[in-house]
């Protein structure tokens, strides 16, 4: 590989996990009513406002070896996991989407499924506030960047809204609550970018990923029997595999049986 291209690589990782760090206080904040741009990013612990040293992606981290530099307290590991998994989001959709309008998309809809996803898993909770203006949001990237009708992404997001209500509302008339409504909301944002046949294949693979999941888990002995997963990090991987891949996944499948 040419030196220039892993240059590039780097600083498309680096604008990547400042992205995914910047998201990351979105998802801890936002949740709690709380504003992500006042007051500036600081410790927890010490309440102490950071400066650029501490705030470089990775780097920073790994040079205070996971500590604040003032008061030496633990910072979690989250972090850097969020930053890593950000800059290399952000190289993989470097080296697999061409063109503006696919590549906007692409970052958006991969900073809106990281986004809800932390949001998820801290909280139990995909809040609205995120929901309702991407709604609005991805409608008008759909309109002006993909080759689908007006109509054909309010499709989708009935689609892929409606199915999941469907199965939520027959799992609780039987057993009880399967899922949260903000499940419910994320797949009708999901089918409104990839298209109701896209959704099907996003509803089966987030299924196996969170039975697979839950399976390898209670068998740890990481997670029991009665407890639950959080969905929308199973919807959000899925989404973000069928979004790349969906129609290679669908052509492969069909060729089976030519």
């Amino acid at each position: 590989m040419h030196p220039a291209e892993l240059v590039i690589w780097l600083l498309v990782f680096l604008l990547g996990a400042s992205v995914s760090s910047f998201l990351n206080v979105v998802a801890y904040r936002l949740p709690k009513g709380e504003s992500f741009v006042y007051p500036s990013s600081h410790c927890p612990h010490c309440q102490r406002p950071l400066r650029p040293l501490d705030l470089i992606p990775v780097a920073s981290w790994l040079w205070n070896r996971g500590q604040c530099r003032y008061c030496k307290a633990r910072i979690h590991l989250r972090y850097l996991l969020v930053e890593i998994i950000g800059g290399a989001g952000f190289v993989w959709i470097y080296n697999e989407i061409d063109g503006a309008g696919s590549l906007i998309l692409a970052v958006s809809l991969f900073c809106i499924l990281l986004t809800v996803t932390l949001t998820d898993l801290s909280y139990r909770l995909i809040p609205n506030r995120i929901l309702y203006p991407a709604y609005v949001y991805f409608y008008i990237l759909m309109l002006l960047f993909s080759e689908r009708t007006w109509w054909e992404p309010l499709a989708g997001f009935l689609f892929g809204g409606g199915v999941l209500l469907a199965v939520a509302m027959i799992a609780e008339r039987f057993y009880a609550q399967a899922m949260g409504g903000g499940d419910i909301k994320l797949m009708a944002l999901v089918g409104l970018v990839l298209g109701i046949k896209q959704t099907l294949l996003c509803l089966f693979f987030s299924s196996l990923l969170g039975a697979v999941i839950g399976l390898v888990l209670i068998a740890l002995r990481i997670l029991k029997r009665q407890e639950g997963l959080p969905y929308g990090p199973f919807i959000s991987l899925a989404a973000w595999i069928i979004f790349l891949y969906g129609q290679a996944i669908m052509q492969g499948y069909m060729q089976l049986y030519v």
